[in-house]
């Protein structure tokens, strides 16, 4: 049985979807802590700052508590932010991850880029016509919540591969990146957008997904290219410039 935490959130909810475990969201944690598990998929995160304790609950010492429960194989998903470390949440994601790596003895880390889905941000503003608080200048990476199911499932199925396909996997830190990063000016123009830029300077920097493409080549996508599908998926009348 797989669990799947952070299920009333948008990411959480697609893979609990998918996974179809019994799901841990706030109300329901101290029945899930009776249970062990097979994978704990921890998607879980807080990312407003302004109750420091709650911050602090919901990201590190939930990750401790996790990491505490009977399970074989634990899989945390945390962001590429961590490399410019330029906010509380990077941070508190960076100590997440040292708390698996030292109390977990089978992990995988998954180091996130933007993330495409239900939730918006300001890439699916972009599309949908709507203010933005980056600058023109902004730079991102983006992926499809369907590509963190689909690495997610090709790690548990290594993870039960007993004839070497774990040792790929086992105890590594992946980037879950596209391919090349995009800039919104060109977003913008390629999809008409009448959406007014902001101030906020943004540039996700560069990050290499070759130990992820090396278990998965099918998700070696450009961010444009992860952008029209999720369109297709999402919004399938808008139409890219010729």
């Amino acid at each position: 049985m797989h669990l799947v935490t952070g299920c009333k959130g948008h990411l959480g909810k697609f893979l609990n979807s998918k996974f179809q475990g019994p799901g841990l969201h706030r109300q329901n944690r101290k029945r899930i802590k009776k249970n062990s598990y097979d994978t704990i998929i921890h998607s879980a995160a807080r990312r407003d700052e302004s109750d420091l304790y709650s911050f602090y609950l919901d990201n590190i010492k939930l990750t401790e508590q996790l990491c505490k429960l009977p399970h074989d194989f634990f899989i945390f998903l945390s962001t590429v932010d961590v490399y410019n470390k330029n906010n509380q949440y990077a941070h508190a994601k960076l100590i997440s991850e040292s708390i698996v790596k030292n109390l977990c003895k089978n992990y995988a880390i998954i180091r996130m880029s933007s993330l495409l889905g239900t939730k918006p941000n300001f890439i699916t503003k972009t599309i949908d016509n709507l203010p933005l608080v980056v600058s023109s200048s902004a730079v991102f990476n983006c992926i499809l919540y369907k590509d963190v199911y689909l690495f997610i499932q090709r790690l548990i199925e290594l993870n039960h591969d007993r004839f070497g396909g774990w040792k790929l996997i086992q105890n590594k830190t992946f980037n879950l990146v596209a391919s090349n990063n995009c800039h919104i000016s060109n977003l913008y123009h390629k999809y008409n957008s009448t959406s007014t830029f902001g101030h906020l300077q943004y540039h996700i920097g560069d990050q290499d997904g070759y130990k992820a493409y090396n278990i998965m080549p099918e998700l070696s996508k450009t961010s444009l290219e992860n952008v029209k599908r999720w369109i297709h998926e999402y919004r399938p009348n808008i139409k890219a410039k010729e």
